[in-house]
């Protein structure tokens, strides 16, 4: 029998439970705002993910409240059996609640993901559905690795290489996708087309997995156009130089519009 493909890491430097709110209110009073919680890891609060998208989204004209429970490493398995998250799970009434499985499982071979990875986000799933019953599940597809994924090279050859691994990590969150009816956020897409069209914005940090404030910022981009259906088009550029910005607000504007299905928030409720 084949060794399963076992060695995953995301962790950097920054806190383990990392809340990230765009305002100082709490969910619970956030009148008229949607309600964001982001549950994943250190690919959430490195250059502080939600904060960023709650900033793009409101120089967009959409209030969005957001938190995020998102630990060093953790796993959507560690989600699943974690008291924490389902605290954060039953703290507000969400509108969205973004699932993040750690960035090397979602690239493991189809047997281990159906064993490792549907299972426990489909029980979280379920979770946020029994606590909001209106509630969206929004699928955080992350990019592959800048040198593919060398610890598990030799159990799944098929990410030895950047693009071999983005496609793995593609499949297992359209799959989560289809099998949920949840939302598709896709970051990894819109990582790829900039690499190939743009390579001279860096999207990656020193290490070569985490996000540099480019890639935090394409990031929001799309969840904002995903999300809210608002193009990122002449938003602020925040941290990142002003025609860097603009590429990627163009990249994650096209690469929303080619994902099948709207999946967008209802702004009427």
């Amino acid at each position: 029998m084949r060794a399963e493909a076992r060695r995953s890491h995301d962790s950097a430097v920054g806190p383990v439970g990392a809340p990230g709110r765009a305002e100082e209110q709490s969910p619970l009073d956030a009148a008229g705002a949607t309600r964001v919680l982001f549950l994943g890891n250190s690919y959430v609060y490195v250059n502080d993910l939600p904060r960023t998208f709650a900033a793009l989204a409101g120089a967009l004209g959409v209030a969005a409240v957001v938190d995020a429970y998102a630990p060093g490493g953790y796993s959507l398995q560690q989600h699943a059996a974690s008291a924490e998250t389902r605290r954060r799970i039953e703290a507000a009434p969400w509108d969205v609640v973004v699932l993040q499985e750690q960035s090397q499982r979602s690239a493991f071979d189809e047997g281990q993901v159906a064993r490792e990875v549907i299972p426990p986000a489909l029980a979280l799933d379920a979770l946020i559905h029994e606590r909001a019953p209106r509630a969206r599940t929004a699928f955080y597809e992350t990019w592959a690795r800048r040198d593919g994924d060398a610890s598990n090279c030799k159990q799944v050859p098929r990410v030895c290489t950047r693009d071999g691994m983005q496609r793995r990590v593609t499949e297992t969150y359209a799959d989560l996708g289809e099998r949920t009816g949840g939302v598709v956020v896709p970051v990894g897409a819109a990582w790829q087309t900039t690499l190939r069209s743009h390579p001279e914005v860096n999207l990656y940090a020193a290490d070569g997995s985490h996000p540099s404030p480019q890639g935090t910022y394409l990031a929001a981009c799309v969840f904002v156009a995903r999300l809210f259906g608002r193009s990122p088009i002449g938003a602020p550029a925040l941290r990142v130089p002003s025609k860097e910005a603009e590429i990627l607000q163009r990249v994650a504007d096209e690469t929303v519009r080619a994902a099948s299905g709207s999946g967008q928030l209802d702004q009427g409720r």
